[in-house]
């Protein structure tokens, strides 16, 4: 073999020459020759030996062959790997090596393919390894196919954040990527579907939608690195209607002047609340307050815009400010002879004037701020009668007070009066007499057994008495007389409490449960400490008491310390004393395991309560700590040295403790064995007996070429073998987290391989041929036949793909039957498919509103069956092109054209594909089935109009239709069958009324006519005689509306009545109303039947 050596030697009997093509070679000391086989080729040896004298000249020759190496090369590389995969493709190979890949050549190095994998792009690749032939090695080739697959999309969220939408705002879905950050997703709300960018892995979807509930889902479409997802990511939301307002104004009817009315307002959108036109504002707590300073009437009006949710709103309520019904409070007197007496008068809030009657005789006071006084004068003795009148005035009614006496008496006793205020031992007793102004002479004190007699005037004396000894005593006062009084006496009491003890006590805590109280003065008596139910005494030795906190539990506690001295006198202080927490026992019991193995752990902590914490590997656990042990039963567990951390945080009486101690975790062993079965040329090699939680890869090797298992997925792999012959398998388990590696092996025989054909049918435009691409092994050999229908087609195959056209197949759905002949290598095989040939227009006859979003709508599709999106395509309306680019769906609208009202012909045109259809499209009305209204005043009567929406049909529960009456604007709902009512309220009056619908306007005559006429526009009446007002309520018709509560509103007041079975109402208004009007002047009254108000006048005589 080239480069090697050829060792051989000659038997000869005579000297010989040994050539080699010629060459000369000389034997070495053995007597053996040596030949380089440096070049490939043929050579002679020949030996020659010439003429001696005892042998005659000789020749030999041999011919041998220097021949090539033969080349080995071999391909290591995955089935599968994922896109952007960093991978490397090994090459084993003895001599120089050609590498292609998709037939672009690359270089090995070391062993390995020059190659950047991470920049692959999706889809399959074949590695082809061709050694030439060369000088020394005879060539070879070998090929290994893998797989490039694109990442797998993630869609995170799909979210509408605002659940219940506004008809007319914009809806926001948002589709949140979890690991894409551009491209495209569909989002499908209500039935259509909208392609939106994504933009740094967030799509956002604005859109307007009408009325109704929704859910958005959101699929991604896919691009070269990611697959498209499925159509599974959701939100839901609801379009609502706009409401009507809703103000409801809670205030009562009636307050007192100077009160206030506290009243709110029940309302669903912001309101502006006036009062008599002047604008409030409410508190914090909603309410509004008004100022009730004046009597009259007053009109509350609550009024809303209209916003985006709600309709403009109104309503409104009266009430009455009403003067105080007044009250007076009489005080009279009692006097001696001579003196004055005084007259109280109460009337509260009241400012203004009062009569008071003494004795016949009258007196006129003044009452300012609800206090007036009347001073009176030389009264004689006696008993007098006090009447006062309250006199009317602009916020108090008139009333009368008889109730008080004036009581004049002689004088008969100087009435002394004493009082003594409690004092402490040693301070001085100060006794306060007082007697009469003009008294004289003197008083005798008496305190226990002390007297004092000193002189007095008149009013008020202190008198000093000193030395009054501790407790209780009783004071004695006696007033001797004088020339206009008599004598009198009065007594008190007097406490004289003994010194209390200093204040000053000093608490120390020792901070072991003992604490030490010191008093002032080094003074003695008794400590008591109170701490909850529990109370600690102790003696005073020289200022100084220890007590001992034996029965607290460890926590802060507010002690309360009272020292009491020899006295019996207490000083009292307070102040947190702390007892400290007991140490925390802990150890931590454990056994060494295995992967898999539920590992108990047992923290030993003594009398602690609570939980105890225990952290392996990053995770924590935590059990209750139940007879001095916490206990844990650790599950999933990996294999290797564990460190565990026990932590008690301490509870109300034990402190914070950790402690920590280590076991091991080891893997199990992972029993296995291998089995091929052979099916052809397919060789199914499986993996048997492992644990079946075991986890990670298994590596086949097949006569050295290796094949990954990922035993998660499946225990098993298919191959295919160049050759028939005999193969060795080696099964090495890798190992995983709880599992050692193992490995095991057998062997298998292959056969030849059966055919493997694939066939790929696209669908496609009527009028186009059927395109049938097949495609066998690379060495097949023989003729395909392509049936459709009754069409069939036979050609020639050489191996890899091959592309039958099929011409004339007609629209619809074929069966497709495609056989192949088989070979020397491959038997026969046939596939069955299907083909559609389809119109690349989908369009119909419509139906639209008049002004909707389109006027007509068709679906388009390019050559291939495919979506036509983002292209022109064209409609033919009257003669008119328009040209209209369809969306990513292929769905073109045409929303240009602004048809009218009337039924039109339509042709459709697809540029691509070159084909035409004619359809119809019929614009319809908004609104119809409205007509003129004449009807009376509340007589029932519904404003009625049908809803047509954007398909032309009537739409469904509530849509809103407009309607404005003249400049008053109502929004109405439609009804399940499309229909928008509005009852009519307006008073008499004739009107316009105009219902819109998506801008078409539809106008109606109302006529209201009058059901409420006066018996008399103008009713005279006598000035202080009753006033009688009338009203008649009927029909147009003249029949009578009876039971109607009717208002008359005369002079601000409003009376009510109901009309009677004519229809008539009438009230009565009393005298003395009339007697306050000025003859000859004429006054305005109303009468009013809901909100219809009729007009008169009262003229007053004489």
């Amino acid at each position: 073999m080239v480069d090697g050596k050829l060792v051989f030697n000659v038997t000869n009997s005579t000297p010989v020459v040994v050539t080699i093509n010629g060459v000369v070679y000389t034997p070495d000391a053995n007597g053996n020759y040596t030949f380089d086989a440096d070049v490939v080729g043929n050579y002679t040896i020949i030996a020659r030996s010439a003429e001696t004298d005892e042998f005659y000249a000789a020749f030999n020759s041999t011919v041998f062959e220097v021949i090539k190496h033969a080349s080995s090369v071999n391909i290591t590389v995955n089935d599968k790997y994922e896109i952007e995969s960093d991978f490397t493709i090994g090459i084993e190979n003895n001599t120089v090596v050609n590498v292609t890949i998709n037939g672009v050549e690359y270089p090995v190095v070391d062993g390995k393919v020059v190659i950047d994998t991470t920049a692959l792009a999706a889809g399959n690749y074949t590695v082809t390894a061709t050694v030439y032939e060369s000088g020394k090695y005879y060539a070879n080739s070998t090929t290994k196919t893998f797989t490039i697959f694109k990442h797998a999309a993630v869609i995170d969220s799909v979210v509408v954040p605002v659940v219940n939408i506004t008809v007319g705002q914009n809806v926001t879905v948002t589709v949140t990527m979890g690991n894409v950050t551009s491209g495209k997703v569909i989002v499908e709300v209500g039935g259509h579907n909208y392609t939106v960018d994504i933009n740094n892995g967030v799509a956002v979807l604005v859109v307007g939608l009408p009325e109704g509930e929704y859910t958005a889902h959101a699929y991604y479409l896919g691009d070269d690195k990611y697959n498209a997802t499925d159509l599974a990511n959701a939100t839901a939301f609801n379009v609502v209607a706009k409401q009507n307002a809703t103000i409801i104004i809670n205030a009562a009817d009636v307050v007192e002047v100077d009160g206030k009315l506290v009243f709110n307002v029940t309302n669903s959108t912001p309101v502006v609340v006036t009062i008599n036109g002047v604008v409030y504002t409410p508190d914090a707590n909603g309410n509004y307050t008004f100022d009730a300073d004046a009597v009259g009437n007053y009109t509350i009006v609550a009024r809303s815009v209209e916003t985006d949710d709600y309709y403009a709103g109104f309503n409104s309520t009266v009430f009455e400010v009403v003067k105080h019904a007044s009250s007076i409070n009489v005080t009279g007197d009692e006097i001696k002879v001579g003196e004055n007496a005084t007259i109280n008068i109460e009337a509260p809030n009241y400012n203004g004037a009062a009569y008071v009657n003494i004795d016949g005789v009258d007196y006129y006071v003044l009452i300012t701020n609800g206090v007036g006084q009347l001073n009176v004068t030389g009264l004689k003795e006696g008993t007098y009668d006090v009447k006062v009148t309250y006199i009317e005035n602009d916020k108090y009614l008139e009333s009368t007070n008889d109730t008080a006496k004036v009581i004049v008496t002689k004088v008969d006793t100087a009435n002394i009066n004493v009082t003594v205020e409690n004092i402490t031992e040693g301070e001085p007793a100060i006794v306060k007499v007082t007697v009469p102004e003009d008294a004289t002479g003197n008083v005798t004190v008496t305190i226990g057994n002390i007297t004092k007699t000193v002189p007095v005037s008149g009013g008020e004396n202190e008198i000093i008495i000193l030395d009054v000894p501790k407790g209780e005593h009783n004071v004695t006062v006696t007033y001797n007389g004088d020339d206009k009084y008599a004598p009198d006496n009065a007594t008190d009491k007097i406490t004289v409490a003994p010194k209390p003890p200093e204040e000053g006590i000093d608490i120390d805590d020792l901070g072991n449960g003992t604490v030490v109280v010191h008093v002032p003065g080094n003074a003695s008596g008794n400590v008591t400490i109170k701490i909850g139910n529990n109370t600690y005494n102790a003696t005073v030795v020289n200022g100084t008491a220890t007590v001992d906190l034996a029965d607290e539990v460890p926590g802060t506690y507010n002690a309360t310390v009272i020292y009491t001295n020899e006295d019996g006198l207490n000083a009292t202080t307070t102040k947190l004393v702390h007892i400290p927490k007991y140490p925390t026992p802990m150890s931590i019991e454990v056994k060494d395991a295995n992967v898999g193995d539920v590992v108990k752990v047992v923290v030993n902590a003594g009398n602690v309560t609570g939980n105890v914490t225990i952290e392996i590997n990053g995770v924590n656990y935590t059990a209750k700590v139940e007879g001095g042990k916490a206990t844990f039963n650790v599950e999933n567990l990996t294999a290797g040295n564990k460190t565990i951390v026990a932590t008690y945080a301490g509870d109300d009486h034990y402190e914070f403790n950790s402690t920590t101690v280590q076991f091991e975790v080891f893997k199990n062993d992972a029993p296995m064995s291998v089995s091929a079965a052979v099916n052809g040329a397919e060789i199914t090699i499986t993996v048997s007996d492992l644990p079946t939680d075991a986890t990670g890869y298994v590596i086949i090797s097949v006569n050295g070429t290796e094949y990954g298992i990922n035993i998660t997925k499946t225990n098993s792999v298919t191959i295919s073998v160049p050759v028939a012959g005999d193969y060795d398998v080696v099964a090495t388990y890798l190992g995983d987290d709880k599992y050692l590696s193992n490995s095991s092996s057998t062997s298998f025989k292959a056969e030849k391989s059966s055919t493997d054909m694939y066939v790929e049918v696209d669908n496609t435009v009527a009028g186009n041929d059927v395109i049938v691409k097949v495609t066998l092994p690379d060495d097949a050999k023989g003729n395909v036949t392509v049936k459709i229908g009754n069409t069939t087609k036979v050609v020639n195959v050489t191996g890899g793909e091959t592309t039958i056209a099929v011409p004339d197949i007609g629209e619809g759905t074929h069966d497709v039957e495609v056989i192949y002949s088989g070979d020397n290598k491959y038997n026969p095989q046939t596939v069955n498919t299907k083909v559609t040939v389809f119109k690349s227009i989908i369009a119909e006859n419509l139906t639209r509103g008049w002004n909707s979003p389109y006027d007509y709508q068709a679906e388009f599709l390019d050559k291939d069956g495919h979506v036509l999106a983002n292209t022109d395509v064209q409609f033919v309306i009257d003669g008119k092109t328009y040209t209209v680019k369809t969306n990513d769906q292929g769905i073109a609208y045409l929303n240009t054209s602004n048809l009218a009202i009337g039924k039109y012909d339509v042709t459709i045109i697809n540029p691509v594909t070159g084909e035409t259809v004619n359809a119809t499209t019929n614009i319809v009305k908004r609104l119809i089935e409205n007509k003129d209204i004449t009807m009376d005043f509340v007589d029932g009567t519904y404003y009625v109009v049908r809803a047509i929406g954007d398909d032309g049909k009537p739409v469904g529960k509530d849509e809103f239709v407009d309607i404005f009456v003249n400049t008053i604007h109502y929004s109405c709902r439609t009804d399940e069958d499309g229909y928008a009512r509005l009852k009519i309220n307006l008073n008499p009056k004739t009107y316009t009324i105009t219902a819109e619908y998506k801008s078409y306007k539809v106008s109606n005559k109302l006529v209201v006519k009058q059901t409420l006429k006066l018996v008399k526009k103008t009713v005279k009446v006598k000035k202080g005689k009753k006033l009688t007002l009338k009203a008649t309520l009927k029909w147009s018709n003249g029949k009578a509306i009876s039971g109607k509560k009717i208002v008359f509103k005369f002079k601000g007041k409003k009376y009510s009545a109901k009309t009677n079975s004519k229809g008539l109402a009438k009230v009565t208004i009393k005298a003395k109303v009339t007697k306050k009007l000025k003859a000859g002047k004429k006054y305005k009254y109303s009468a009013t039947y809901i909100s219809n108000t009729v007009k008169g006048k009262v003229k007053v005589t004489k």
